[in-house]
């Protein structure tokens, strides 16, 4: 039976649509996540279905809200299934309380995937995390056409859902600039496999992070003479390790660098990657001079060098 009535004026506008696209994902389940299982097992001890069932149907447990916000919080998952739906647009100021409202003209419940072997449960949902869970997939962020269609056109059949969640997530301002930047760097890295993803993640923040003014290829050299500083700076510190003991560095003064290795070596591998593909060279480690890359637009288009560069 669907949480809201299928006769109803509005039931092919696109709040319709997602408010039952929503309801169908609760119904067939939502898999808890590893911070909600981490999350349960710090506060309640028992994991038992039956004292969560009982736990997330309290009302009074001051633990509920928090543990409710982690198994409604739409994961990538989550949000790549309900892509193409959200991507049709049609949404504006008021379809997330329009959407909520036909979610929940009937009580709501979701079916709630515990780990391992353990019986699945049934808990209600309350109002309010059905609102967060409609406003956290942004469903008013218009993605560029060109962004969408670059990704439609040279990213792997498999990554494409997951790769506009990650455009929708994104808090970076898709100028001129930064969109043909993201359309050079799917043509040329889209139909790679195993790190793509978490490549696209880093570099949606990183043009998050950086003004419209600044040439990218320069910011992103930038970015790679800091990852290599600091990795200098981690090895550093663990050869003073073998000397000495850490009391004795930290009397000296020595700052201990909270830095994870490798990570540092893979984001300075992504930018070599990504400057290759989309500016035809990148910069050495160590190197002095930052050299300047043309950011050429999708096409080729002299103009859009021209206009890059101004």
């Amino acid at each position: 039976m669907h949480p809201f009535p299928e006769p109803d004026e509005r039931s092919g506008s696109p709040e319709a649509r997602l408010a039952r696209a929503v309801a169908e994902l609760f119904r067939k389940g939502i898999r808890l996540s590893d911070e909600a299982w981490h999350y349960i097992h710090s506060t309640c001890g028992s994991t038992a279905p039956e004292t969560l069932e009982a736990l997330l149907t309290d009302g009074t447990d001051p633990e509920v809200e928090t543990l409710l916000e982690l198994i409604f919080f739409p994961d990538r998952a989550q949000q790549a299934s309900l892509e193409n739906l959200i991507a049709g647009g049609g949404f504006h100021e008021n379809s997330e309380a329009a959407a909520l409202a036909m979610l929940l003209h009937e009580p709501l419940e979701a079916l709630v995937m515990l780990p391992g072997d353990s019986i699945d449960i049934r808990v209600p949902v309350p109002e309010w995390a059905a609102r967060a869970f409609l406003v956290r997939l942004r469903i008013r962020r218009i993605l560029d056409p060109r962004l969408a269609a670059s990704v439609d056109q040279h990213v792997r059949e498999e990554n494409r859902a997951l790769v506009k969640v990650s455009l929708r997530n994104s808090r970076f301002e898709q100028s001129e600039k930064k969109v043909r930047f993201l359309c050079n760097f799917f043509k040329g890295l889209g139909g790679e496999e195993n790190d793509f993803l978490p490549m696209v993640d880093f570099l949606l923040g990183f043009l998050g992070e950086i003004d419209d003014g600044e040439q990218i290829y320069r910011a992103l050299v930038r970015r790679k003479r800091l990852c290599f500083r600091s990795l200098q700076q981690a090895m550093s510190f663990e050869a003073q390790l073998e000397r000495h003991n850490i009391e004795t560095l930290l009397l000296r003064g020595v700052r201990v660098p909270h830095i994870d290795k490798e990570q540092m070596r893979c984001i300075m591998g992504w930018i070599d990657r990504i400057c290759l593909a989309v500016f035809g060279r990148t910069e050495p480690v160590g190197g002095e001079a930052v050299g300047e890359g043309l950011e050429l637009d999708a096409s080729g288009d002299i103009t859009g060098v021209i206009r890059s560069l101004s």
